[in-house]
């Protein structure tokens, strides 16, 4: 029970710091990023970034999904949060328990 609370509470410490520190990398500006927000933005997995980067654009393969998707949202284009916001969520969703407990530690100096 108290034992259950506190490693939740431990958890969710954990989540949302590192949602806090990947959404500054993932929504930087594209004109004038910081350093911080340049290095935060590295950090991400090289498979989700490259998803990112393609989400305004996607690869010829993605166009019939992106077409259906678009479609049924009466869009052309992703808004741009929505796709900063997945690849956070998408990046620390695929993260074990322990990479995102260690990386929160690097991170935070905790």
């Amino acid at each position: 029970a108290k034992q259950n609370l506190l490693l939740e509470v431990m958890a969710r410490r954990v989540i949302h710091d590192l949602m806090d520190i990947f959404w500054e990398g993932a929504s930087k500006k594209q004109d004038n990023p910081t350093r911080f927000e340049k290095e935060i933005y590295k950090l991400m997995s090289e498979n989700y970034r490259t998803v990112f980067e393609n989400a305004q654009n996607p690869p010829k393969v993605l166009n019939e999904y992106r077409a259906v998707w678009n479609e049924s949202r009466g869009k052309t284009k992703l808004p741009e949060n929505y796709c900063c916001m997945q690849l956070v969520t998408d990046y620390i969703c695929g993260m074990t328990d322990t990479f995102a407990c260690t990386l929160h530690r690097q991170l935070t100096n905790g």
